[in-house]
């Protein structure tokens, strides 16, 4: 769910529509979703993508914060690797957790990442933004 609503802040405004997004899921009445469904839900979204607020995951607990932080940092790499939309988009990545704490290996075809150079840098502002949540995004 928070893949499908990921942008739903740009309804209010394209700056800072991560936060947008979150106040809208964190109180709006969502059918099928309890409160308490919709507090991770809230976080992912403030999560996908700008600066890593780990602040957000403190009221969802150990347990629930953890999950959501692993969730979060696959979501702002997804959105970030398909930065077109494109219908039937396959971005040729493999990825895997890293040898050591917290990191993660991106691997993509012998110069793919020349070829799509506004990507490459969207990696790097994303390898200083996960820095902040203790994560470390090689890619190659």
């Amino acid at each position: 769910w928070a893949a499908q609503l990921h942008e739903i802040g740009l309804v209010i405004a394209h700056s800072s529509y991560q936060k947008h997004g979150e106040y809208i899921l964190r109180h709006a009445d969502l059918q099928g979703f309890s409160q308490t469904d919709q507090k991770p839900l809230a976080a992912l979204v403030r999560l996908h993508r700008s600066k890593f607020n780990a602040s957000v995951l403190t009221e969802l607990g150990d347990a629930t914060g953890e999950t959501v932080r692993k969730l979060a940092i696959l979501l702002r790499l997804s959105a970030l690797l398909h930065r077109s939309r494109a219908p039937g988009l396959q971005v040729p990545v493999k990825a895997k957790p890293s040898n050591g704490k917290r990191g993660i290996d991106l691997e993509f075809p012998r110069q793919w990442l020349a070829q799509h150079p506004l990507t490459q840098a969207d990696l790097e502002q994303e390898a200083d933004y996960l820095k902040s949540a203790d994560v470390r995004l090689r890619y190659s």
